[in-house]
């Protein structure tokens, strides 16, 4: 399996391509950056501080966690323009403390709901008769204590689950539906030292995860690399299909030992590149935000243009788009007529915004 290098030159509008990591030889020249102009979405709305977003049945679910009406919004875009509340915090039924992942399934109409403070994964009935997400909608409910390894974050695929959890010199683990391991996958392309201190190297090379509505694919994507990978779910286990890979920045990690517990934690460096902050993920393709910025350049307001990458999921690429506004998290709708974002405005505030594609 070759790697192939993306080199994203923002301001020129370039994508380039290299076909051997250690060659980093350019092919395929320009590729102008499409500009997308957005417009207010839903101002009539009040969101406390939304986070993230995806689209499901017919409706736009908004991840607004600081909400106390409920930390999952739930937009209506079937005509009636109404949105109701879900999921409240708490330790109840029905209540959730840290939503790390939503992810509905249109093969079954499920939604499911991963809550990493408290370990567990609850799947719903999400169709236009129910979309409560009361205990009486709820399937399933699985502890992810009791999954070996014990994942950090993880992400829902066809009768199971994968975490980016270091283990076994790989980077990912999958999981059957019950939590028991199926593999470890994933070799990373860039520095490995350290990787012997799994938690520590997971953290100092963190990424995103997104599945298709299939649950057949997924793509990782690097949050301080520009590190791509789309892999395939085969019979005989996850298949590389193609990655992306030309640089790494680590931030700061440290670890601390007290008694039988260990914490690590991580800090930008000043030279530390923000990459990939968001994959919006349709039938066909994946969209990947990237930032490209450094810890400095964010917080002196400098940083360059941003960039939205489409893939196919066997790793193609097909064209990519910038918008003028500081996004924190996207969503592409099903039919790929538009694009939904939360954005920083001026003021600070988190909006939506509509673009159309």
């Amino acid at each position: 399996m070759k790697k192939s290098s993306i080199l994203l030159v923002v301001g020129m509008g370039l994508l380039c391509a290299c076909c051997s990591m250690e060659k980093h030889e350019t092919y395929a020249g320009k590729v102008e950056l499409k500009p997308l102009k957005g417009e207010r979405y839903l101002p009539e709305e009040e969101f406390t501080y939304p986070q993230s977003l995806l689209f499901a049945d017919d409706c736009l679910v908004v991840e607004d966690s600081r909400d106390e009406r409920g930390m999952l919004a739930i937009v209506n875009l079937d005509g009636a323009d109404s949105t109701t509340r879900a999921c409240r915090m708490g330790i109840g039924p029905g209540e959730f403390m840290n939503i790390r992942e939503v992810r509905y399934s249109p093969t079954d109409s499920t939604l499911s709901i991963y809550d990493g403070a408290m370990g567990r994964v609850r799947l719903y009935h999400f169709d236009k008769g129910n979309r409560s997400l009361l205990p009486e909608n709820m399937i399933s409910e699985i502890s992810t204590y009791d999954f070996k390894p014990v994942p950090r974050d993880i992400l829902s695929l066809s009768g199971g689950f994968a975490s980016d959890v270091v283990s076994g010199g790989k980077m990912f683990v999958r999981y059957d539906a019950d939590g028991k391991m199926q593999e470890c996958f994933g070799d990373y392309p860039g520095d490995r030292s350290g990787m012997a201190d799994s938690l520590a190297f997971a953290m100092g090379h963190q990424v995103m995860m997104a599945a298709n509505p299939l649950g057949d694919r997924m793509v990782v994507a690097g949050r301080m690399s520009d590190w791509l990978a789309f892999y395939h779910m085969t019979p005989d286990g996850m298949k590389l299909e193609k990655e992306y890979f030309s640089f790494e920045t680590v931030p700061e990690v440290s670890t601390t030992v007290n008694g039988n517990t260990e914490l690590v934690s991580c800090e930008d460096k000043p030279d530390t590149r923000t990459c990939f902050t968001s994959l919006a993920a349709t039938d066909s393709h994946v969209y990947c935000f990237y930032h490209g910025s450094t810890a400095q350049e964010r917080a002196d307001r400098t940083a360059a243009q941003v960039s939205i990458m489409k893939f196919t999921w066997t790793g193609d690429f097909v064209e990519a788009y910038t918008v003028g506004d500081w996004v924190v998290s996207i969503a592409v709708s099903p039919d790929e007529k538009y694009m939904i974002a939360i954005v920083v405005e001026d003021n600070d505030e988190l909006s939506l915004m509509r673009y159309e594609l």
